[in-house]
């Protein structure tokens, strides 16, 4: 039997939401399809979302300058540090992946003022 001595690679979904008007909720699918295709009035420029994920030793591992709704991420095991930047807003969080695990890490940055 064959052993593999890598370690199973953790999975980071990075899920990035919008602020929404009450009484709509952005995670339904019509919501999540709707936010990827605009048209019409909808259509409108959207500040552009940057991620960087890091190691605690400050290695960078991920730079996205354009990230999408969801970041899908396979990394090793290991402590990371994953930044946020929509316009002046900015968010840090950090966190232990383990082993062939996934770990979701919802997003909620301010709009920029239009």
């Amino acid at each position: 039997m064959y052993a593999d001595h890598h370690p199973a690679p953790a999975r980071l979904l990075i899920h990035a939401h919008d602020d929404h008007p009450p009484g709509r909720h952005a995670d339904s699918p019509l919501q999540r399809l709707l936010a990827l295709y605009p048209s019409g009035s909808r259509a409108t420029q959207r500040e552009p979302l940057r991620l960087l994920i890091d190691t605690l030793d400050g290695e960078n591992v991920l730079a996205v300058d354009d990230a999408g709704p969801l970041v899908d991420v396979s990394l090793p095991p290991g402590t990371y540090h994953v930044t946020a930047h929509l316009g002046d807003s900015h968010r840090g969080y950090t966190m232990r992946l383990d082993q062939g695990a996934s770990f979701d890490l919802h997003l909620r940055l301010a709009k920029p003022a239009s």
